[in-house]
């Protein structure tokens, strides 16, 4: 009797102990189970969280409006309403280049009175008058110097005399003439008419009192003529 008095005992003391251990199993179970559900939403929504914050942090790094200009909104409208383009401004130009060329063929009235100089200085060296320059005579001066270019020769290019162009010019007395060419420079050609006996004679003949002198430049030579007249 005794016996399973205590058997009862033991067994009424074992069995809430073993409730016990069984619903706290029990509860932690429910625990473990309730965490399970819980904690995945939570951390979708901690990083749905995270996400807004970061969507919304890109949202307010948006720029500054920059102010706007009416007044050129208005006339840029207006430009293109109207079809209109601005004129540019004029600007300075250069200044065009003027190429000076200089012509193969002239007549250098320098060297002309140059050698009548140094002619004159001669004559009245000798106990001569001085020549006097006279347009007619240059006139012809200058067609016998051209004509040398072509034909090198007291004979003009024509066939004919020398002393037929006074003619025409309606001149009438006693000439002479001196021809030359290549030399640079009045003094050469003067020197050189001199050492020469004909181009001397008519130089210091006293019964001229005009002369005409030429100096034509062709493609690099100069031709020199002078025509007395008395």
């Amino acid at each position: 009797m005794k016996k399973n008095m205590f058997n009862a005992i033991k067994l009424a003391v074992i069995i809430p102990i073993i409730l016990t251990a069984c619903n706290m199993e029990f509860a932690k179970a429910k625990i473990i189970t309730a965490d399970a559900k819980i904690t995945p939403n939570y951390f979708e929504q901690k990083e749905l969280k995270v996400k807004e914050n970061n969507e919304v942090k890109e949202d307010t790094a948006i720029e500054e409006p920059t102010p706007v200009n009416n007044d050129e909104v208005m006339a840029e409208a207006n430009n293109i309403e109207n079809n209109y383009v601005p004129t540019p401004e004029p600007q300075p130009q250069p200044e065009p280049v003027v190429e000076q060329s200089v012509s193969s063929t002239y007549y250098n009235n320098d060297y002309a009175y140059q050698v009548l100089y140094l002619i004159n200085q001669i004559r009245k060296e000798n106990g001569l008058g001085e020549l006097t320059m006279d347009y007619t005579l240059m006139q012809i001066a200058n067609i016998r110097a051209e004509e040398a270019t072509r034909n090198w020769s007291h004979t003009r290019p024509d066939g004919s005399n020398w002393w037929t162009l006074h003619q025409q010019y309606g001149l009438h007395g006693k000439f002479g003439e001196n021809l030359a060419y290549g030399q640079e420079d009045p003094a050469e050609v003067v020197q050189d008419w001199m050492d020469s006996e004909g181009h001397r004679v008519n130089i210091l003949t006293p019964d001229f009192y005009t002369i005409g002198i030429s100096v034509y430049y062709n493609d690099g030579v100069y031709y020199w003529s002078q025509e007395f007249a008395g």
